[in-house]
């Protein structure tokens, strides 16, 4: 194995806006580490609650990197990308906490794989450790990704390692060439749907993800924005149109366009029906004012993408599942 130019073998970026509270408990799990060969910056999002403060008195080896203001998930990691010195580079929600072996675990398989461009963790519910959050993301053929796992208890039915379409970078690793290859987050989608979209073009570049079922992870969900908010809403039906539009190959689009279309206009009904059509809509029209960026974005993905057509359709599924592959396909 060649060794490394890097110094530091993985950089942890978490991405904070307001989470002094929730800060203690991911923090000391990554103090507590088995693998310690890793630096770990905090990108705080214009904090109001003294969380930079609190960070620098209780947790002094910490890269504190204060933004003026509110960036975003995406935006905020891409700047933690900029000053990050390691080989891999792990991204973590601050409302976590991990396994004293989730960093070993991740190692491990991007060490030995070198196939391997990206991995997913195993994230549980952190008030239920027996309730999937999920092992990794999945697309379906209508143009929507998922979270594998979700909602599911954990019976062991993960507990085998493979390959998934993405990761979830709640909790996920990627190697810095495949970053600097395929790019950063893109400030268009900024948060949510932002690591599906990392991940698709990732593939489409020719990287594969691997679900490593022993890299666990306690996750609140969605502690920051709120599961099922306003904002949740609005950026989610935004931005899954965003992902479809700039990653589907040409030769998928078109013969899955009416899918796409029956599953948005399912997903608009019921946002009306919950009474979130008005965040909704914005969403689908704030899509449509940017559609000449993300064409622009979408014929240089597709100029640059390595694998054919048919390899993307063969990782998309037609309902929630998980999806492993032999390492030779």
């Amino acid at each position: 194995m060649a060794k490394s130019n890097y110094k530091i073998k993985i950089s942890v970026i978490i991405v904070n806006w307001n989470g002094q509270h929730l800060l203690g408990d991911c923090l000391s799990a990554l103090a507590n580490q088995s693998y310690k060969n890793f630096e770990l910056i905090l990108v705080d999002n214009g904090s109001k609650d003294n969380s930079g403060f609190f960070v620098q008195n209780n947790f002094p080896w910490v890269n504190i990197l204060k933004l003026d203001k509110n960036y975003g998930f995406g935006c905020g990691n891409n700047r933690g990308i900029e000053i990050a010195g390691g080989e891999y580079i792990a991204f973590l929600n601050n409302d976590t906490k991990v396994d004293k072996d989730w960093l070993l675990e991740l190692v491990k398989i991007l060490d030995v794989r070198k196939e391997v461009g990206f991995c997913s963790s195993k994230m549980l519910f952190y008030d239920n450790k027996n309730l999937l959050d999920n092992v990794g993301i999945g697309y379906l053929k209508s143009g929507v990704g998922y979270k594998i796992g979700w909602l599911e208890k954990d019976v062991g039915q993960y507990d085998n390692q493979g390959y998934v379409f993405g990761a979830c970078c709640g909790a996920g690793i990627f190697r810095r060439s495949v970053l600097d290859d395929i790019g950063r987050f893109d400030p268009i989608i900024n948060t949510y749907n932002d690591d599906i979209d990392l991940s698709f073009r990732a593939q489409l570049f020719g990287y594969r993800c691997y679900f490593a079922s022993k890299a666990k992870v306690l996750h609140h969900v969605s502690a920051t924005a709120g599961y099922k908010s306003k904002l949740n809403t609005y950026l989610s039906q935004r931005n899954f149109e965003i992902v479809w539009l700039k990653n589907m190959p040409a030769e998928l689009f078109f013969p899955h366009f009416f899918l796409h279309l029956l599953h948005s206009l399912i997903s608009l009904a019921k946002c009306i029906f919950l009474k979130q059509g008005k965040d909704a809509i914005k969403g689908k029209i704030d899509f449509l004012k940017q559609i000449a960026d993300i064409l622009d974005k979408r014929n240089k993905i597709q100029s640059n993408r390595n694998v054919n057509a048919k390899y993307i359709c063969s990782l998309m599924t037609w309902r929630k599942k998980i999806t492993t592959f032999s390492p030779n396909r």
